[in-house]
C-alpha cells in the first residue's frame, strides 16, 4: 500500500522583505511604462498626421515602415496590460501585487519603517521623524486592492478580447468583429487606468520608505 502525499500547505502572501517589494514594483513600474509610451507614440503619430499634411505624405510614401511601427506600438500596449492584468498566481501583476501587499502589513509598519531609517540617519532622527507620520494599517492596503477593482473589470471587458482575438492570437474574426473589439477602447478610460497603475507603484513606493499614506 502506498504512502499517502501529504498535500502542499498553502503559502502566505507577503513580500519577504522590503528588497522583494522593490523588485516587484519596479516590475509594474517598468509594464505601466511601456504601456504609457506605447499607446501616447502610437497616438501622437496619428495626431501629427492628422494636423499636418506634409506628415501624412510622408508616411504614406513609407506606409509599409510605419504600418509595422504603428503595429508593433499598439501590440506592445496591448501586451504591456496583459501582462499588468495577468491573474495567474505565479505571475508578476497588478493583482499578484496588490495581495503581496494586503499580506505584508508588518513591513509598512512605523516600527519596521524606523528600522530602515536608522542606519541612513540615525536613531535619534528616525524616532522623530517616525513620530510625524501615520500608522499604515493592513486596512489601508486593502483599500487600494479595493480601488483596482473597476479597473480590472475594464480590462477584462475591453481589452482582454483585443489580446485575445486580435493580437495573442489570430482567431477568425471579420472586420466587423475587429471594430466592434476596437470600438469600445476610449482614451479618456486607457488614461484613467494607466494613472491609477502609476499612482499605485509611486504611492506604494512612499508608503514603505516615507510612511506616507496615500489612495489611489
Amino acid at each position: 500500500m502506498s504512502e499517502m502525499v501529504e498535500p502542499p500547505k498553502p503559502t502566505k502572501m507577503g513580500f519577504a522583505n522590503a528588497d522583494e517589494f522593490e523588485r516587484q514594483r519596479k516590475g509594474i513600474e517598468t509594464e505601466v511604462r511601456l504601456a504609457m509610451t506605447s499607446i501616447h507614440s502610437y497616438l501622437a503619430v496619428h495626431r501629427m498626421a492628422a494636423a499636418n499634411n506634409a506628415i501624412k505624405r510622408g508616411l504614406n510614401e513609407q506606409a509599409r515602415f510605419w504600418n509595422v511601427a504603428l503595429y508593433s506600438l499598439q501590440s506592445s500596449f496591448f501586451l504591456a496590460m496583459a501582462r499588468l492584468f495577468d491573474e495567474s498566481k505565479d505571475s508578476l501583476s497588478m493583482h499578484t501585487f496588490l495581495r503581496n501587499l494586503v499580506g505584508s502589513a508588518e513591513l509598512f509598519s512605523k516600527s519596521a519603517l524606523q528600522a530602515r531609517k536608522e542606519p541612513d540617519i540615525g536613531a535619534e532622527e528616525a524616532r522623530d521623524y517616525i513620530a510625524r507620520r501615520a500608522e499604515i494599517t493592513v486596512n489601508h492596503l486593502r483599500e487600494l486592492k479595493k480601488s483596482a477593482a473597476a479597473h480590472a473589470d475594464w480590462y477584462s471587458k475591453v481589452i482582454r478580447p483585443i489580446r485575445d482575438e486580435a493580437i495573442a492570437h489570430r482567431l477568425a474574426v471579420d472586420d466587423t468583429r475587429r471594430a466592434e473589439l476596437y470600438s469600445k477602447t476610449k482614451i479618456d478610460q486607457i488614461e484613467a487606468v494607466l494613472m491609477f497603475l502609476f499612482e499605485l507603484e509611486t504611492t506604494t513606493w512612499e508608503m514603505l520608505h516615507n510612511g506616507r499614506i496615500a489612495v489611489c
